[in-house]
C-alpha cells in the first residue's frame, strides 16, 4: 500500500514477470526489487540490471512469503477498496519507506524534495 485513503487505498503491485525479473523489456525502468529483511539482493541474477535500491519488506503474515524474483511495478498503482479482502504480506521496512515514497514519484513524472 502507498496511501490509505477513505474507503479505500492506493497500492503497488509485486510481480515476478513469469520467473524473469527485469529481464522483461522495460521493467528496470518502472520496477525495483522487493526482498524480505534480512534477505541479500546478491540472490538475485538479474542484479545488474536494477537501478534503485531494493525495498525490504518485514514479513508479518509466516504463512506468506517472497519470490525471490520478485519487483515492485511502480508504474501500475491500483486503487483497492476496504471492503475487498486482501492478505497482508508485511510492512516496508526501514530506509526503504523513504525509497519507495521517492521511486513511486519519480514513476509519476513528479519530483520529490
Amino acid at each position: 500500500m502507498v496511501k490509505p485513503r477513505n474507503g479505500f487505498s492506493v497500492a503497488l503491485p509485486l510481480d515476478t514477470q513469469a520467473d524473469h525479473g527485469t529481464t522483461t523489456s522495460g521493467t528496470s525502468n518502472t520496477s525495483t526489487a522487493v526482498l524480505p529483511v534480512g534477505a541479500s539482493l546478491e540472490s538475485r541474477t538479474d542484479r545488474d540490471q536494477l537501478t534503485r535500491e531494493p525495498i525490504y519488506i518485514k514479513i508479518e503474515n509466516e504463512s506468506v512469503s517472497i519470490d525471490p524474483t520478485a519487483l515492485i511495478d511502480l508504474a501500475k498503482p491500483y486503487t483497492v477498496s476496504h471492503d475487498i479482502k486482501v492478505q497482508n504480506i508485511g510492512r516496508v521496512f526501514g530506509d526503504s519507506v523513504g525509497h519507495l515514497d521517492k521511486y513511486f514519484a519519480e514513476s509519476l513524472g513528479h519530483t520529490k524534495e
